[in-house]
Formats: C-alpha cells, sequence, structure tokens
C-alpha cells in the first residue's frame, strides 16, 4: 500500500464503518416498522358532532409504536453524525490550533456556513474540501435531510428521545368520499400526508348532523413518521433515514 493509499485507507476507515454500522440500523428500523405495521396497529375513523360543527378524521392506534424504533433511530443518526466529526477530524485534527472544536459545520443559515467553517477548524483543510462543504449546504434550506443528522441527534442526546408518529397518505378523492356529502374545494391531485390526526373543518353553517364515530370505509397505507417538533416531521420514518 503506497502512501497515500495509506494515509487515505486511515483517513476513511472510521467514518465508513460509522457509515455501515448507520446502515445496519436503518435495516433493522425497516425490519421492526414492518413487522409493527403488518399486524394492522391503526385504523382510519371518521367523527362527527353537533357542537363544534365539524367532522374530524383520525388515526385510533390499537397498539403504541415499540419504542425500539425511536432507539434505533437516535442510534442511527448518531452514526452518521459521528462519520462526519472523524472525517473531518482525519483531515485536520492533527493541525488544528484548538483540536476540541473540530467537526463537520452545520449552520441554521446559509451566511453563517463560512463563520462556522472557522470555527470548526476546516479552514484549514483543503480549498477542494472547503468548497465540498459549501456544495452540501448543510442547513435547513439547503440540504435538509444532512442538516437533520445534527438536529434529531442532538436532540437525541442532550434532550429527549426521538418522537415518531403514525403516517398516512389520503388523497383529495378519498378525503371527498370520507366527508361525503361536503365537497371540499381542494385540487384533486394533491396527496395529505400527516403524522399524527387531522381536522376537516367542512360542514356547511347551520348544518344539523347526528354524533357519530366510525371506521372510516377508506383505509389507507399507514406508516411511521418523524413526529410533532422534530426535524423532518411528518416524513415517513425509513425513506428519510435512508436519504440521510
Amino acid at each position: 500500500m503506497t502512501g497515500n493509499a495509506k494515509r487515505k485507507h486511515e483517513l476513511l476507515s472510521g467514518p465508513l464503518m460509522k457509515i455501515e454500522r448507520a446502515k445496519q440500523h436503518i435495516n433493522d428500523a425497516n425490519r421492526q416498522v414492518t413487522e409493527f405495521l403488518r399486524k394492522k396497529p391503526f385504523e382510519l375513523r371518521v367523527s362527527e358532532h353537533r357542537d363544534p360543527q365539524r367532522r374530524i378524521v383520525y388515526v385510533k392506534a390499537n397498539q403504541p409504536i415499540p419504542s425500539v424504533i425511536t432507539l434505533i433511530l437516535g442510534d442511527t443518526v448518531h452514526n452518521l453524525r459521528s462519520a462526519l466529526d472523524q472525517l473531518c477530524w482525519g483531515m485536520v485534527g492533527s493541525k488544528a490550533q484548538t483540536p476540541k472544536s473540530v467537526g463537520f459545520p452545520f449552520v441554521e443559515r446559509k451566511d453563517a456556513l463560512g463563520s462556522a467553517i472557522a470555527t470548526r477548524q476546516m479552514n484549514i483543510a483543503p480549498e477542494k474540501v472547503i468548497k465540498e462543504i459549501h456544495a452540501l449546504e448543510p442547513y435547513p434550506s439547503g440540504n435538509k435531510y444532512l442538516h437533520a443528522v445534527k438536529s434529531l441527534d442532538e436532540t437525541d442526546k442532550h434532550r429527549n428521545v426521538l418522537v415518531v408518529g403514525t403516517g398516512v397518505e389520503v388523497t383529495i378523492p378519498q378525503l371527498e368520499a370520507l366527508i361525503h356529502p361536503h365537497k371540499t374545494e381542494l385540487p384533486q391531485n394533491l396527496i395529505i400526508a400527516v403524522v399524527g390526526d387531522f381536522v376537516v373543518n367542512n360542514l356547511p353553517p347551520g348544518a344539523v348532523v347526528e354524533p357519530f364515530d366510525n371506521k372510516a370505509d377508506i383505509q389507507p397505507t399507514f406508516t411511521i413518521g418523524f413526529g410533532h417538533g422534530e426535524a423532518l416531521e411528518s416524513y415517513p420514518l425509513v425513506f428519510a433515514l435512508t436519504e440521510m
């Protein structure tokens, strides 16, 4: 192995192991989600009441989402974040004036990236590396999946276990069928994708209805997605992890 090849191997071996471990976690998450959904733990229901006059379309959970899924999620994003930080350390760690600051420069705004590159000591990396960091757009308005690695990892490490919820996709024609005969004025090609419940305020003023709470005639495909307040809220879990 030549000197350059050996250096490259040393630089990439740790980060690549972390990425491979993250892939194993994603496969595990996919198995756990698939096995859970196979039990048909959710059902779409429609509820209507006199006051307030509204029709509620909601997901009833007959079983709680297994906690192991949230734990796998935390392990996945931590391995991905570690891979980035270890790669940065391998490039500049031995030359940095403040080694403890070395890491991948995530930011909340595009215009803050240059300053973060310097703060994280990556300004001493080769110019092509700095250009690549800019090209990666590690901020919410840029590469949302990349930035989510940072946001989710920090939440899981420092605040609380990550939140997941029930995901469901309903087309507008399906929604109209659920709230018949009160039609919506929404474009027919839209898909409503949510995690959790949603309310359709679509009854005309003065309408008189009998209260009910029934299983919906339409039972869409359910999934597990990121919960309220999380980065990538409502995005399907396994899909988003794969994109990361």
